[in-house]
C-alpha cells in the first residue's frame, strides 16, 4: 500500500489538503520501513514507529543479542546463516533434539524440529528436519534460512510452558512504558512436555521480574 502512494503523487496531496489539523496527525504504520519513512516525510507529518535500521531487533538472533546483553535467561543456541552453520551449531550443543527457527518467522511457522543425531551422522540437515508448518517444503525452508539466516537452540524440556509478552511503548527520548504484559500456553511441535512437577514463583514475584526485565530489553536501543 505505502509504495502504491509513493508512485502516486497526487494521492498524497490529496491526502495532505484533507488533513484538518496537520499538527495533530502522524503515521501509524503496522511496520515501519524505508518507505513508510518517505510516506511521512512527503505528508510532513511524524512517523509513529521504530527507526527501521532497529528492524534487525525483531529478528530471533537480534532477540537472542539483546538478551545477552540484558542478562535476560535463555536458552542454549547459536546465530546462523547456512546449513553448515546448523550442523556445526548442533555439534556444539550435543544434545538429541534442537529447535531451529528462521529469523523472521512468526506464530512459530518458522520453526523446526532437528534430530540431532540423525543430521550429525548424515552430515546433512534436510532429512533431520520436521517442520512446524505442515504445508511447507524442506526446501523452501532451507531455501528461507539461506536468505534470512535463523538461529539454533537446544530444545527445553519440562511439565508446563508460558511464553511471555510484553508490549512496550519506546518514546524518542527512550523513556520504556509497559502497556499489556501477558502470558500464553506454548504448544506445537517445538514445546515439548515430559513428566515430573515443576515449582513456580508466585503470581506477584512473576510479575515483577518479568516488568524488570522488560524495561531492561525496552531500554537497549537507546542504550546500545
Amino acid at each position: 500500500m505505502t509504495k502504491k502512494l509513493l508512485a502516486r503523487p497526487g494521492a498524497i496531496e490529496r491526502i495532505r489538503s484533507l488533513l484538518a489539523h496537520p499538527e495533530l496527525a502522524l503515521v501509524l504504520p503496522f511496520a515501519t520501513s524505508a518507505d513508510e519513512v518517505e510516506l511521512a516525510v512527503r505528508l510532513g507529518i511524524p512517523l509513529y514507529g521504530a527507526d527501521p535500521a532497529l528492524d534487525w531487533l525483531g529478528t530471533k538472533s537480534g532477540s537472542r543479542r539483546v538478551f545477552a546483553d540484558e542478562g535476560v535467561s535463555h536458552a542454549r543456541g547459536f546465530a546462523v546463516a547456512s546449513e553448515r552453520d546448523v550442523l556445526d551449531a548442533l555439534r556444539e550443543l550435543d544434545s538429541n533434539t534442537a529447535v531451529h527457527k528462521l529469523d523472521r518467522g512468526v506464530g512459530g511457522l518458522g520453526n523446526a524440529l532437528v534430530d540431532e543425531r540423525r543430521a550429525i551422522a548424515l552430515d546433512d540437515l534436510a532429512g533431520a528436519l520436521e517442520l512446524e508448518d505442515t504445508e511447507a517444503s524442506t526446501g523452501g525452508y532451507l531455501a528461507a534460512l539461506a536468505d534470512q539466516g535463523g538461529i539454533v537452540e537446544e530444545r527445553i524440556e519440562g511439565t508446563d510452558f508460558r511464553s511471555p509478552s510484553v508490549q512496550l511503548r519506546l518514546s524518542p527520548s527512550g523513556q520504556v512504558e509497559i502497556l499489556s504484559p501477558t502470558i500464553r500456553c506454548s504448544a506445537g511441535l517445538t514445546a515439548r512436555r515430559t513428566s515430573g512437577a515443576a515449582s513456580r514463583p508466585t503470581l506477584n514475584t512473576r510479575r515483577r521480574s518479568r516488568s524488570k526485565r522488560s524495561r531492561s530489553v525496552g531500554g537497549w536501543p537507546a542504550r546500545g
